[in-house]
């Protein structure tokens, strides 16, 4: 990834929620 590791645990929650989202498109 090209984000920035100290972002990573900011937007680990948020990021979770993506990822939910792309393997459940329902």
């Amino acid at each position: 990834m090209a984000l920035v590791i100290e972002g990573e645990e900011r937007i680990a929650a948020p990021l979770q929620k993506v990822w939910e989202a792309l393997n459940d498109p329902d």
